[in-house]
């Protein structure tokens, strides 16, 4: 995912933040806890505060749960590409994932700061 993200992005982004996972246990779900987690310390103003809007250009994530796409879409992030699950594929040619959220991809998405 990532050295196709490198070859995907815009060329004036040359160092981002890579968020790899958010999960929240099912008992604990739509509480907004994930929301938080995907925009905790993310802002407008805390990236100024920090000043490192020269350092770093944005935020790439991957979600492979259909909750995760919804989520990062309603955060302002964009879909760079996606990878159907039927191409990732074992040693023995086995598919690897089988999700039960109905899901059937992974994006990858990108928020630029």
């Amino acid at each position: 995912m990532q050295q196709r993200f490198w070859k995907t992005v815009d060329a004036d982004v040359n160092q981002i933040i890579w968020r790899d996972i958010t999960s929240v246990r099912g008992k604990h779900m739509r509480k907004g806890i994930a929301r938080f987690l995907a925009s905790y310390l993310i802002t407008t103003e805390n990236i100024t505060k920090l000043n490192v809007q020269g350092e770093f250009s944005g935020i790439a994530s991957e979600a492979s749960s259909i909750a995760n796409q919804k989520l990062l879409e309603k955060q302002g992030y964009n879909r760079m590409f996606e990878i159907m699950h039927i191409e990732i594929l074992d040693a023995n040619g086995k598919r690897i994932f089988n999700c039960d959220d109905g899901t059937d991809r992974i994006v990858l998405f990108f928020k630029k700061f």
